[in-house]
Formats: structure tokens, C-alpha cells, sequence
């Protein structure tokens, strides 16, 4: 009798994670169409600068450890990600817009 209480409780807890990963994987999974993260650079140990797409538009955060710095709006034609730009390009190109609220949070 042990053995078949052992048996279906495994049974159940293999269902059960099953019936999680379906439900995790299908139905929780949603595609953000309007947000994505584009490049991510890496200064410090515990501070990096992102480029992120909203809609059509490119932007510029500063993120650390103390939180998020909005640097402005990068142009269209100053990215170029077909062609693996080297991203520290772009990073010299918008450092004077940003630098300020970096320093700020860091």
C-alpha cells in the first residue's frame, strides 16, 4: 500500500510540474512588441549604459546599482546595428548628453 502512495504522489508532482511549465511557457509569455533592448555596454562593476528601441525610437539609460539615468534620444542614422557598430562609437558620440546624470547616480 506504501508503495502505491509513493508512486502516485511522484506521479502527481510530475503533473503538476508539467501542467507549470504549460502554463509558464504558453500563457504567461507575452512578446513585447514595443520595448527592446537593443545593446548593453558594461563601464563599472556595477554600472552599464543600454540602448533601448521604444517604438521607433532609440534611447539612452545609464543604469547602476542606485538606479536608472535617463541620456536622451540617439538618432536613427547614428546607430547601425547590421553592421555590428562598434558601440563604443555611439558611446562617444552621446557622452557629453548623459555624462551629468551618470556622475549623478554613481
Amino acid at each position: 500500500m506504501q508503495y502505491i502512495e509513493i508512486i502516485f504522489l511522484l506521479v502527481s508532482f510530475v503533473v503538476l510540474l508539467l501542467v507549470v511549465l504549460y502554463i509558464t511557457k504558453h500563457k504567461v509569455s507575452r512578446k513585447n512588441s514595443n520595448m527592446q533592448l537593443m545593446e548593453v555596454l558594461p563601464l563599472n562593476l556595477n554600472q552599464y549604459v543600454y540602448i533601448i528601441k521604444v517604438g521607433n525610437e532609440f534611447h539612452l539609460f545609464c543604469g547602476g546599482k542606485e538606479g536608472m539615468a535617463y541620456g536622451g534620444t540617439l538618432g536613427k542614422d547614428s546607430l547601425n546595428f547590421e553592421e555590428n557598430l562598434a558601440f563604443n562609437k555611439v558611446f562617444e558620440k552621446s557622452k557629453i548628453k548623459w555624462q551629468r546624470e551618470c556622475k549623478k547616480d554613481g
